[in-house]
C-alpha cells in the first residue's frame, strides 16, 4: 500500500515566539488580516499580532465577529469584509472556530463567491497565505487544511478545505491559553486525543501518522491527573499545546471518523461545547470499534494504564461536564442528523443506525 506524509507548515513555538519571529509573517505579505474572536483581546495574542506587524511596518485589518461554530451568514459577512481590506495575507488568532473563519477567509477574500461556495472546494483564484495562532489546545487546526462551519439551518455541521489552505505559518505559545477556563482545558485535551484516536485506529492508516498518534497519546495521559486539579502550570499547558500540534498532524494525514461525525449535531443543536461533544460518545464509539480494532485499540488503553474499554468511559467522563439532559426525541433527532454521515465514513467497524442510537444512548445524560 502507497501512503503520502505531507505536512508543509512551518511551526514556530515557544513563550514570545510572535514577536521574536515577526520577520516570518512580513515575508508572506504586506496587509495582514486578522480573523479572530472577541477573547484574543483578553488573552495578549491579538496584541502581540499587532506589535510584531507594526514592527515590521505592515498594515492591518481586523475582523473580530467570529461566531462560535461559524454560520454561513458570519462566513459571508467575513468573506465581504476580507474582499474589501486589501490584505494580501490572513491571520488566525484563536480557538477552532476562528482558525476556520480564516480558511475561509483566505478563499473569499480573493474569490467573489458565497459561503456555501466554498464546500465545493474549487478555487479560481489561489487562496491568501493563511499564519495560525492557536490559542486553545484542542483542534489542532494550524495544521491541518480543512475548516468546519454550521449547516442545515444550524443543525448540523460540514467541512470543507484542500491542502491549499494548509498554513505557511504556525505560532505556538501556552501563554495564550492561560486565562482559558479549565473545563475548556479538558474539552480540549479531549478533543485532541480523538482527534489522534479516530486517526489511528483508521483501517489502512498510515506508518507515519500513527508515530503522532502515539505521542498524542502518551502526552495525554501525561496530562491526565493534572486535568482534573484547578489549575496547570505553564509546562502542563505547553505540552497541552504541543499535543494538540502533534493530533493535528494526524487529522491532516487520516481524516477524522465518526466519532466527530456524531459529535456535529450535538455542537450545532445543543451548544456543547466541540471537545465535550467529541468526548460523551468517545467511549462507547471505541467499545463498537473494539471487535475490528482490538490490537490498536488495546495499545492505546495500555498507554493510559487502562486493561479494557470499559474503563476507557470513566478515564473520559472524570474530565467532562454535560449540562443538558436529553430526552428519547432529542436522540432520535441526533441519529437522523448525524447517522449516514457516520455510517460513510472508513470506520474500522461497520456502523449501522442502530449503533449510532446505542452510541448516543450509552452516551448522554438522559432525562
Amino acid at each position: 500500500m502507497v501512503n503520502v506524509f505531507y505536512c508543509p507548515v512551518k511551526v514556530i513555538y515557544g513563550k514570545g515566539c510572535v514577536n521574536e519571529h515577526s520577520s516570518s509573517i512580513a515575508a508572506l505579505g504586506t496587509k495582514a488580516l486578522i480573523v479572530t474572536s472577541p477573547s484574543s483581546a483578553r488573552n495578549g495574542s491579538r496584541a502581540d499580532v499587532v506589535s510584531a506587524l507594526e514592527r515590521e511596518g505592515m498594515g492591518y485589518a481586523v475582523f473580530d465577529r467570529c461566531e462560535n461554530n461559524p454560520s454561513l451568514k458570519n462566513i459571508d459577512d467575513l468573506g465581504n469584509f476580507a474582499r474589501n481590506s486589501g490584505c494580501d495575507l490572513v491571520i488566525g488568532v484563536g480557538g477552532g472556530s476562528p482558525m476556520d473563519c480564516a480558511k475561509a477567509a483566505s478563499v473569499l477574500a480573493v474569490n467573489d463567491y458565497s459561503a456555501a461556495e466554498l464546500f465545493k472546494n474549487i478555487y479560481p483564484n489561489r487562496p491568501l497565505p493563511l499564519v495560525m495562532i492557536p490559542t486553545t489546545a484542542g483542534t489542532g487546526s494550524e495544521m491541518s487544511y480543512n475548516s468546519v462551519l454550521t449547516v442545515d439551518g444550524g443543525k448540523n455541521k460540514k467541512s470543507f478545505g484542500t491542502p491549499a489552505l494548509h498554513a505557511k505559518l504556525a505560532f505556538l505559545d501556552a501563554t495564550y491559553t492561560e486565562k482559558l477556563p479549565m473545563h475548556l482545558a479538558r474539552n480540549t485535551a479531549v478533543d485532541a486525543f480523538a482527534h489522534a484516536l479516530e486517526g489511528y485506529i483508521k483501517p489502512n492508516s498510515s506508518a507515519m501518522g500513527a508515530v503522532f498518534a502515539r505521542e498524542v497519546f502518551r502526552g495525554f495521559a501525561r496530562c491526565h491527573d493534572a486535568l482534573l486539579g484547578d489549575s496547570l502550570d505553564f509546562e502542563t499547558r505547553e505540552k497541552l499545546l504541543m499535543n494538540a500540534m502533534y493530533a493535528g498532524i494526524v487529522i491532516a494525514q487520516e481524516r477524522t471518523l465518526g466519532l466527530h461525525a456524531a459529535s456535529y449535531p450535538l455542537t450545532a443543536m445543543f451548544g456543547v461545547q466541540h471537545g465535550l461533544a467529541v468526548g460523551l460518545p468517545l467511549a462507547a464509539f471505541v467499545k463498537l470499534n473494539y471487535k475490528e480494532a482490538k490490537d490498536k485499540i488495546d495499545e492505546v488503553l495500555s498507554i493510559l494504564d487502562l486493561s479494557s474499554p470499559d474503563e476507557l468511559k470513566s478515564y473520559i467522563g472524570d474530565l467532562l461536564a454535560d449540562k443538558n439532559t436529553y430526552t428519547m426525541s432529542d436522540v432520535n433527532n441526533l441519529v437522523e442528523a448525524s447517522a449516514d454521515n457516520v455510517i460513510a465514513k472508513s470506520n474500522p467497524h461497520k456502523f449501522t443506525r442502530d449503533d449510532v442510537m446505542k452510541m448516543y444512548l450509552e452516551s448522554l445524560n438522559m432525562v
